[in-house]
C-alpha cells in the first residue's frame, strides 16, 4: 500500500489587509490629472454608472454561483465521511458481537475472529469498490483486506521511514487513541489506474481484542462531480452574465431615454434657477417629447412665463389695495358714528329696564304679602271652625253629663233606700244575736259553742251596721255633690249655647275675608306676571340693543382691522414687484 500523505479537508484563502494601500478608502483629490479627469466624467455620466451597477448584478451572481457549488461539494464531502463513518461503526459493532459470544463462552476466540473477520471481509460499498481492513496492534500484521494478497502483511511495510516498524505502528495507535477515532485525507494508487488518488479514511480501535480497525473511500468521483458542477455552473453564469448585461444595456438605453440625456446640463439650469436667473432656462439639444429632461425644459420655460404674469398681477394688485385701503376707512367712520348711537341707545334701554325690574319686584313682594294674608285667613279659618266644632262637643257633652247626673242622683237615692234595708236587716241581726246569747246562756255548758257563734254574728251585725252609716254619709255627700253639679250645668249650657253661635259667625266673617283675599292675590298676581314679562321683554331689549352695539364695535374692529391688512396687502404687493423684479426672464 502507497505510503499517505495528509492534508486538510478545508482551505479558506486569506485577504492580506496590509497589502490594500492606505489611500484606498481615501477621498479622491482634486488635481487635473488624466485620473482625476475620468472620476470626473464617472460622476457626470449616469450612463456610466448604470454600466456599473449592471457590472456589479454580474459580479455578485458569478460570486453566488461559485458559493452554490462549492458548497455542494462541501455537503457531497460530509456525506462521504458520514458514509464511511457508518461502515467503521457497523464493522466495530460486528467485532463487538463476536467478542460477547467469547465472553459468554460460547465461542472460543480463534472461531470468533475467524467468523468476525470473514463477515468483515464480505463488507463492500461504494459501487463495490470500498473495504474495511484490519490490523493487530500488536504486530501491525493485516488480518483482514479488500485486496488480495495484503494479509499476513505489515501495514507499514512501504513507509521509508528509519524508525522501527512497532514504533510507527505505536505512534499511529496512540494518535488514534488520543483523538477517539483518526478520519485522514491520503492519496493512494487505486488499482487499474497509474496516478495517485485522493482517498478518505477513517481508523478506530477495537481494545477487547486489539485490532485496528480502518475503512476509506476513493474522492475522485467527488471531485470529479465537482469539477462538472463547476464547468457547467460557469457556463450557467456566463449564459446569465450575458443575459444580465443585454437586459441591463436594455434598461440603460430604456432609462435614458426617459431621461432625454445626461442630467447634468439640467442640474446646471437648476442651479442658475435657485439664483432667480430664469433667461437660459431651455436646454437645448434633441430630445425625446416624453422625456424627463423635456418635461423640465417645458417647466422652466412655465414658470419663466409665471413669473412675468406674477409681476402684471403685482402691479394690480398694489393699485387695488390703495383703493381698497381708502374704501376701508370711509366704512370705518361710518362705524364708528353708529358704535356711539347705539350706545346712547342702549343706555337709555338699560335704565327702562331697571324702572321696570323695581316695579316688578314691589309687585313680587305685594304678591308674597298678599299670599300670606290669604294664608293667615286659611289658618283662621280653619282655626275657628275647629273652636265651633268643639263648642257644640262641649254642649254636647255638657248635656249628657247633665243628664248622667241626673241619672246618678237617681242612683244616689236607690243606694240609699239599700243600705235603710241593709241596716235594719244588720239591727235584726244584732238583735237576733242577742237573743240567741241569752239562750245559749241559760243553756249552759251545752251552750257555750253556740254562745261563741253567736257574739260572731253579733259583732257582724255590728260591722254591718257600722258600714251601712257610712254608706248613707258617702251618698248623701254624692246627692249633694251632684244636686250642685246639675245647677252649674244648666248656668253652663246657656253660656256653651252663645259661645258656639259667636264663633259661628266669627268663621262666616273669616269665611268672607279669606274669599275677599283671594280675589286680591289673583289681581295682584296678574300684576305681578305683566310686570314680570315687562322686565323681560325690557331685558330682551337691553340684549338685542347690547348686542347690536357689540356687533357695531366688532365690525369697526373689523373694518380697522381690514384698513391694516388693506395697507398690509399694498405693503405686501411693494414687496412682490421688488422680489419679482429680481428674477431675470
Amino acid at each position: 500500500m502507497a505510503s499517505p500523505t495528509h492534508s486538510s479537508l478545508h482551505s479558506h484563502p486569506r485577504i492580506d489587509m496590509a497589502a490594500i494601500p492606505s489611500d484606498a478608502f481615501s477621498s479622491p483629490v482634486t488635481a487635473t490629472t488624466p485620473a482625476t479627469v475620468a472620476r470626473g466624467r464617472w460622476r457626470d455620466s449616469f450612463r456610466l454608472k448604470l454600466y456599473g451597477l449592471v457590472a456589479l448584478a454580474t459580479l455578485i451572481v458569478l460570486v453566488l454561483q461559485a458559493w452554490s457549488v462549492y458548497s455542494d461539494y462541501q455537503q457531497q464531502v460530509t456525506a462521504k465521511i458520514n458514509e464511511i463513518r457508518s461502515v467503521s461503526q457497523s464493522a466495530t459493532g460486528i467485532l463487538g458481537r463476536y467478542a460477547k459470544l467469547v465472553t459468554d463462552g460460547k465461542m472460543d476466540r480463534a472461531q470468533a475472529e475467524q467468523a468476525a473477520f470473514e463477515a468483515l471481509r464480505g463488507m463492500r460499498f461504494g459501487d463495490n469498490a470500498d473495504y474495511v481492513f484490519v490490523w493487530r496492534i500488536s504486530d501491525a500484521t493485516t488480518v483482514v483486506h479488500g485486496i488480495p494478497g495484503q494479509e499476513g502483511q505489515n501495514q507499514f511495510r512501504n513507509i521509508t521511514d528509519s524508525r522501527p516498524k512497532e514504533v510507527i505502528a505505536a505512534d499511529r495507535v496512540n494518535s488514534i487513541r488520543s483523538s477517539g477515532g483518526e478520519a485522514m485525507n491520503n492519496v493512494m494508487q487505486k488499482r487499474g489506474d497509474s496516478a495517485p488518488l485522493p482517498k478518505m479514511n477513517i481508523i478506530v480501535i477495537f481494545e477487547p481484542w486489539g485490532l485496528v480497525v480502518g475503512t476509506g473511500t476513493w474522492m475522485d468521483r467527488v471531485n470529479d462531480a465537482f469539477q462538472q458542477g463547476m464547468i457547467f455552473s460557469l457556463i450557467q453564469t456566463a449564459v446569465a452574465a450575458l443575459l444580465l448585461i443585454a437586459g441591463g444595456s436594455l434598461v440603460v438605453r430604456s432609462v435614458m431615454r426617459q431621461l432625454g440625456g445626461e442630467p447634468a446640463g439640467a442640474v446646471q439650469v437648476m442651479q442658475r434657477a435657485a439664483g432667480g436667473d430664469f433667461s437660459g432656462s431651455t436646454l437645448g439639444g434633441k430630445r425625446s417629447a416624453g422625456s424627463l429632461l423635456t418635461a423640465f425644459s417645458d417647466m422652466s420655460g412655465s414658470i419663466r412665463s409665471m413669473i412675468v404674469n406674477v409681476r402684471t398681477e403685482a402691479g394690480s394688485l398694489r393699485h387695488d389695495a390703495s383703493r381698497l385701503s381708502e374704501s376701508v376707512q370711509q366704512v370705518s367712520s361710518a362705524a364708528g358714528h353708529q358704535s356711539e348711537a347705539t350706545a346712547s341707545m342702549a343706555a337709555a334701554i338699560e335704565e327702562l329696564t331697571v324702572s321696570v325690574n323695581h316695579i316688578s319686584d314691589a309687585a313680587i313682594e305685594t304678591e308674597q304679602l298678599s299670599e300670606g294674608v290669604a294664608s293667615l285667613c286659611r289658618s283662621s279659618e280653619s282655626q275657628v271652625s275647629s273652636a265651633s266644632e268643639g263648642m257644640q262637643r262641649i254642649a254636647s257633652a255638657v248635656g249628657e253629663a247633665s243628664t248622667k247626673i241626673a241619672g246618678l242622683e237617681a242612683r244616689a237615692e236607690q243606694i240609699n233606700v239599700i243600705a235603710a234595708s241593709i241596716k235594719e236587716i244588720a239591727s235584726q241581726t244584732n238583735l237576733l244575736a242577742l237573743n240567741a246569747a241569752i239562750e245559749a246562756a241559760r243553756a249552759g255548758e251545752q251552750g257555750r259553742g253556740f254562745s261563741v257563734v253567736a257574739d260572731e254574728v253579733r259583732k257582724l251585725a255590728e260591722r254591718t251596721a257600722s258600714a251601712t252609716i257610712e254608706i248613707e254619709q258617702m251618698v248623701s255627700s254624692v246627692q249633694r255633690e251632684t244636686k250642685e253639679s246639675t245647677q252649674t250645668m244648666a248656668r253652663v249650657r246657656p253660656i256653651v249655647d252663645e259661645g258656639n253661635a259667636l264663633t259661628q259667625h266669627v268663621a262666616d266673617s273669616l269665611r268672607e275675608i279669606r274669599s275677599r283675599a283671594d280675589m286680591t292675590l289673583e289681581r295682584v298676581r296678574e300684576v305681578a306676571n305683566a310686570t314680570r314679562e315687562q322686565s323681560s321683554a325690557s331685558t330682551a331689549i337691553a340684549q338685542r340693543v347690547e348686542s347690536i352695539a357689540q356687533m357695531v364695535e366688532q365690525t369697526n374692529a373689523s373694518m380697522e382691522e381690514t384698513a391694516r391688512s388693506a395697507g398690509d396687502m399694498r405693503d405686501m404687493s411693494v414687496r412682490l414687484d421688488q422680489l419679482v423684479g429680481a428674477f431675470k426672464v
